[in-house]
């Protein structure tokens, strides 16, 4: 260090009442119909900033006429945040979870039967799944399942992944190479994607939508499940959705969503994650009934979460009212809600290929 050159210890500029409402609109997803959000959704998008929507429960429109309903909610998001920026998200992981099933789009299979096919199969596959999300308008997939289920045996018994095949197989090198060349057609495509659900559901019975305080007993920070998890952030993949189920043997205390050691010391520190870590939905589920709105949002934001995602936008305008008035109070967490903001604005989304 020379000797004109100096530390600087002044500590960061407080955050302000407009620049924390900005970073509440890029750190919350909310859900609206996938077969079009209504005047009242809308409103809400615009008032709050919102940048990124999640289209939830079914649709049986083709994919010009779903191209239309994303046209207007991106055409509302855009007015308010970086078009660039903006996310429209569903869940076509295929099989029992395909919310968008009109004309155009194929009728994908199960994961259990995505999983038989040859890497390079799976990826053209993706691929073409993914062509059909983008010209939809739809640029995230809430998909791979990475979670591990024990066995056949046992699939029936595990109600959120195995009872409806939404796991690629049943061993965690085969759950990597798929989840691996899934993402990567999606990618291909111009369509990110969402592995999912950090540290895994694949050892509990209960669903998490449906039931509180479920719980894994089972998986450790070691575990061998975690390798689909590990290998994606290898890979670069940018988001990851974390469960709310406990586990034991990690953080007993907090569902995984609220957890530091699961959030920050596991998947931040031990496997480098560095993207956006996505809430699994933390308004309709059972599993955070017992938390008011400004608990489940501080929370998430102070374990380490990225993004909270809320299915229905009436609610996601509670918790975002909910977590902004408690960030008036506190300038750690509104600086935590700013951190998080500028990790969904150096995300990145794929370039289709050939584009």
């Amino acid at each position: 260090m020379t000797p004109t050159q100096t530390l600087s210890t002044a500590p960061a500029a407080p955050v302000t009442k407009s620049e924390l409402k900005v970073a509440l609109g890029k750190v919350f997803m909310l859900g609206v119909p996938a077969t079009g959000a209504s005047s009242a959704d809308l409103q809400i998008l615009s008032d709050h900033k919102v940048a990124n929507v999640f289209l939830r429960g079914r649709s049986k429109a083709c994919v010009s006429a779903t191209k239309k309903v994303t046209d207007k909610i991106r055409g509302t998001l855009s007015k308010t945040t970086d078009p660039k920026k903006v996310i429209v998200a569903t869940d076509q992981e295929g099989g029992y979870v395909q919310v968008l099933q009109g004309t155009g789009f194929s009728t994908i299979p199960t994961a259990l039967k995505q999983g038989k096919l040859s890497n390079k199969d799976l990826q053209a596959s993706a691929r073409k799944w993914g062509g059909q999300l983008y010209k939809a308008g739809v640029n995230l997939n809430l998909a791979p399942v990475g979670d591990t289920v024990k066995s056949a045996a046992t699939a029936r018994s595990n109600d959120p992944i195995g009872y409806f095949s939404r796991q690629f197989g049943y061993d965690p090198t085969l759950i990597s190479a798929k989840t691996g060349a899934f993402s990567a057609g999606m990618n291909s495509a111009g369509v990110d994607v969402t592995i999912k659900h950090f540290p895994g559901l694949g050892y509990v019975t209960a669903n998490t939508d449906t039931t509180a305080h479920v719980k894994d007993s089972t998986t450790t920070t070691t575990s061998k499940s975690l390798r689909p998890f590990a290998d994606a952030v290898t890979r670069g993949e940018r988001w990851v959705m974390v469960s709310s189920a406990i586990y034991t043997k990690i953080d007993s205390k907090h569902i995984a969503a609220f957890s530091p050691k699961i959030l920050k010391n596991l998947l931040r520190d031990d496997l480098g994650f560095a993207g956006i870590i996505l809430s699994d939905d933390l308004c309709a589920a059972k599993s955070v009934s017992a938390y008011s709105m400004t608990e489940r949002t501080t929370k998430f934001f102070k374990a380490g979460g990225t993004m909270f995602l809320c299915v229905d936008a009436a609610q996601g305008a509670k918790a975002m009212n909910a977590l902004y008035k408690a960030a008036l109070n506190d300038q750690s967490l509104a600086r935590l809600i700013v951190d998080a903001a500028t990790i969904v604005d150096k995300t990145k989304l794929p370039t289709p290929a050939g584009s």
